[in-house]
């Protein structure tokens, strides 16, 4: 670990650093074998396992809240949300990829990623509920849902024909997002 990340984090509380601690070894051992595996995998496959990476991170950093029931420190709590949101982008695009595949009609499609939204939205309001920042819930730092539809259809609208810029463009539109509740952080 750099320095500079030992020396904030040894004078926060001792759940913080071992999630810290968890979250370090768990993206170090993902490298490692990324880097033994990747002339095997495809761009998209890859892509996959880094989802379920993360998303085994963010079980353990919820099992870690509940079993502590400790406060995040503004880092984590970022940290979280910048991983929620990334990971809630990535989900997105790889759901329209899928409708694209299946579907012929835009308007079809259009249709399924409205509910299809609704119901990520949810789930993903409801994985942000269990973490707690400054005695309130991170869920109560976003707007009740992480992005609106709307936003996603017209980026949708725009680049369905250009799939390699659909994905850039959602994580470019969440990354924005998420920096709208981090500063309601402050």
């Amino acid at each position: 670990m750099e320095d500079t990340i030992l020396k904030t984090i040894l004078d926060k509380s001792d759940w913080l650093i071992i999630t810290i601690f968890v979250l370090y070894l768990s993206f170090q051992i993902f490298m490692y074998w990324l880097k033994q595996k990747r002339a095997l995998k495809t761009d998209e496959s890859i892509q996959q396992q880094y989802m379920r990476s993360i998303e085994s991170i963010n079980n353990k950093l919820k099992i870690i809240s509940v079993q502590y029931g400790c406060e995040l420190s503004k880092e984590a709590a970022i940290l979280i949300i910048h991983n929620f949101y990334f990971n809630f982008a990535n989900s997105i695009a790889s759901e329209i990829y899928e409708m694209q595949k299946k579907e012929n009609s835009h308007d079809k499609i259009i249709r399924n990623i409205e509910n299809r939204l609704l119901i990520l939205n949810y789930e993903k309001i409801q994985e942000l509920d269990s973490f707690i920042y400054r005695g309130r819930n991170l869920i109560t730092f976003t707007t009740g849902k992480i992005v609106d539809a709307q936003k996603i259809i017209n980026i949708v609208n725009i680049y369905s024909d250009k799939n390699s810029m659909l994905r850039e463009e959602i994580q470019n539109l969440l990354s924005i997002e998420s920096s709208i509740v981090i500063k309601r952080l402050n």
